[in-house]
Formats: C-alpha cells, structure tokens, sequence
C-alpha cells in the first residue's frame, strides 16, 4: 500500500477563538448531560473529541518547532479530553451508550501514552481501540501497539503487530497517521527481527538466528545493522569450522559475509570494526586489492596500526608486487612477509 499522504482536518485560522468556541461548547453540553437530558452524550463526546482533535493538532505544531515543553503541557490537555469521551460513554445510561468517538479517543490516548513511554497503559489503549466497533483495525493502532509491546520486551509479539500494520488500511482521521508511514513500519519490523535474531545467536540457536536475520533484512533492505549482524553470523560459523581444521570449511558461509558486509559498509556504516572485519574477508575471498583499500582506511584513523601494515605487505605479496610488499614490510617492523595475525597460519616465504 503506498504511503498515504497527510492531510489534516483544519481548524478555523484564529485558533484563539476556536478554543474558546469549543470551551463554551463543552460547558454547555457538560451541564445537559450532568442535569436533565442525558441523551445528550452524544453531542457532548463529539465536543470533547473535538477539543482533543484540536490539542493533539497543536502538539504536533509545538513538535514541529522543537519546542518540547508547550508540547508536553499540550499533550496533557489532549489526554484529559480524549479520556472525557470515554468516561462519557462509561458514565452514561445503559439505554443511551454510545461508542461514537471511543475508537479515536482509545487511538489517540495510546499514541500520548507511548509517547510517555508508558507501554503498558499504551497498549491497553491501542486493543481497546480496536474492540470498539467493527473495522477499527487500523495501521497506526496495529503500528502503536507493535511499538508498545516491543517497548516491554515482547519482540516476537511486537513482529505480528507490525506485520498486521502492513496489511491494515489507515485510520479514518489521518491527524494519527503522521509517524506511521510504510516505510516506519518497515524499519520497526526489521529491527525487531533483528532483536531476536541477536538473542538467538546469544543462546548459541545459530539455525534460528539465521532465520530472524534473513527476516530483517528482507523486511527492510537499508538496514546496516541487519547485513552487520548477518554477516558475523555467517562469518563465526566459517571461523569455527576453520579452526577446528575442517579441511572444506563453509565457503558459502565466507561468501555470504563478504556481501553482507560489503552491502553495510555501502548503506554508510564507517564504523572502524566492519571496516577492519571486511578488510580480513577480502584477504579470506582473495580480493587482495579490495582489502589494501580498506586497510588503508583504517591507518587513515589508527596511523599506528601495525596489524593494517603487516597485512598490506601481505596482500602485496599474494599480488606478486614484490616492491610495495618490502616498502610495507618495512613500516611494519617485519623481516619477512608473514600472514596476518588474525588467521591462523605459518610464515609465508
């Protein structure tokens, strides 16, 4: 489903008056229903939802603006109104309920409660949103409740969530739409497979870690972290096979590194550690020009690091360029060309 774009139901331009216009209204309908008419309930839960439609609106602006704190006080009147629609709807005569304004009042007290960081009250408020009444189960409710439940620690439980918040078409008012566009949703779900996939392969599940990193990658294929994570996955397992001499070690595994890590340092992470990692599986691939490059890239930050020189000198080596092999080996301190201290090897003559 493409991104819907924001269009957002506009209040009168003298936002003052409107206020007052509503403050007025909510009164005279609050006095209505705590008196005489209490069928009545209606208008006034559609006063109240107004008066949060209008506050949550202007803590969007304050956030826009960066101005944190108008934003928080504003945020707590929204709540205040919203939590009247549903009081209303609790209070009323049994003849007379109403869930008019219950489903976007739920959605919008678990955006607020999230925003708070407030997880469990959040999800409480995103479930009933969609309990009350039939078709309210909308993207940003399955969005904010995969966010809530994440938030608690539930990664397999938050991955259901954002998935469901693929398939669900948006919420009727798209004031709540503003941070739950297709591309969020794809990030959130990658990163909790990317959780999982982390926890999986700290209990040593490298079967399912594998598969929670496939799962990242393919839910969002900008994902750094994802490819970074994948790739030491694959790499630890040829690493082991390697030490314990296994004579055919798992070059699919090597392989799988190499463009893993490759495709996380193109996505930008310069971090020196996959860098200097990448740089050892080009000399493993035997891309030994590849892995000069990116040992030179680690002595443009570390200057002093004599394991990028000795490995340079080696590289060298392999290429048969016999005179940029020496030049290294001399800044490496070596008498002779040995293979890089990372792998396990002899000396090479």
């Amino acid at each position: 489903m493409p991104t819907k774009e924001l269009v957002y139901d506009k209040f009168p331009a003298e936002k003052k008056s409107c206020s007052a216009r509503l403050r007025r209204w909510t009164r005279f309908w609050t006095q209505k229903f705590n008196t005489i008419e209490g069928d009545k309930a209606i208008p006034l839960q559609q006063s109240y939802l107004e008066s949060g439609r209008f506050q949550y609106e202007k803590m969007l602006d304050y956030l826009k603006e960066r101005n944190n704190r108008k934003a928080e006080r504003t945020s707590k009147k929204a709540m205040n109104y919203f939590a009247r629609v549903i009081q209303i709807n609790n209070d009323a005569p049994e003849a007379i309920k109403t869930n008019t304004g219950n489903p976007e009042a739920h959605l919008a007290l678990g955006k607020l409660y999230l925003a708070q960081k407030d997880f469990r009250d959040a999800a409480c408020h995103f479930r009933k949103s969609m309990e009350n009444g039939k078709g309210n189960e909308s993207k940003e409710a399955y969005f904010g409740l995969g966010k809530s439940v994440r938030g608690l620690g539930n990664y397999g439980e938050a991955t259901s969530y954002f998935e469901s918040s693929l398939e669900a078409k948006y919420f009727e008012n798209p004031l709540y739409s503003h941070d739950c566009s297709e591309k969020q949703i794809s990030i959130a779900l990658s990163n909790a497979y990317l959780e999982l996939g982390i926890r999986q392969d700290e209990k040593k599940n490298s079967t399912k870690a594998g598969e929670y990193y496939n799962k990242a990658v393919n839910a969002n294929s900008d994902n750094a972290d994802a490819f970074y994570s994948r790739a030491m996955h694959h790499y630890s397992r040829y690493r082991i096979l390697k030490e314990i001499h296994i004579q055919k070690p798992d070059k699919v595994s090597l392989k799988s590194a190499y463009e893993d890590l490759k495709t996380a340092i193109n996505l930008g992470m310069d971090d020196p550690n996959p860098i200097s990692i990448f740089a050892e599986l080009c000399i493993e691939t035997g891309s030994y020009n590849e892995a000069i490059e990116n040992f030179k890239k680690i002595l443009d930050d570390k200057p002093f690091e004599k394991i990028a020189k000795e490995s340079i000198a080696f590289c060298y080596h392999k290429l048969g360029d016999e005179k940029n092999a020496k030049e290294w080996m001399e800044k490496a301190g070596l008498m002779r060309i040995v293979s890089p201290r990372f792998f396990p090897g002899s000396i090479i003559d």
